[in-house]
């Protein structure tokens, strides 16, 4: 068995009473994929909080496996994201007036131009 969703973690999540949980993970298609599971069937059974995957903090070795989890999660449930829009979506209450709101911007930004660097087409 590959869930991570043990009897301790089900009793921190009740303890803490959190509205959302935010899953990331190696592996997509089998600890993040049998996680994320059991976790939505705990979650219709005894009205836990959502789950929240950002698909772009999980992966797989191959693409294939990784696309496949995340379309079977979000069938499931799941609310398939990224972890910009994550990052937002914790201080939306406030805005830009949230205490946050410039740390997670910057984080963002270093974020976007990182990606861009590594992405752009060769000179």
């Amino acid at each position: 068995e590959f869930s991570l969703f043990t009897g301790e973690i089900r009793d921190l999540i009740l303890r803490t009473g959190k509205s959302n949980i935010i899953l990331t993970g190696l592996e997509a298609h089998v600890c993040v994929q049998q996680t994320s599971l059991d976790l939505l069937a705990y979650r219709h059974e005894h009205g836990l909080p959502s789950l929240h995957i950002p698909c772009d903090a999980v992966c797989s070795q191959r693409a294939s496996d990784q696309d496949t989890a995340i379309r079977l999660l979000a069938a499931a449930g799941a609310v398939v994201t990224t972890t910009e829009s994550v990052l937002f979506e914790l201080v939306r209450e406030g805005g830009k007036n949230h205490p946050c709101f410039r740390q997670i911007s910057g984080i963002a930004k270093e974020r976007a131009e990182a990606i861009a660097a590594i992405c752009a087409p060769p000179p």
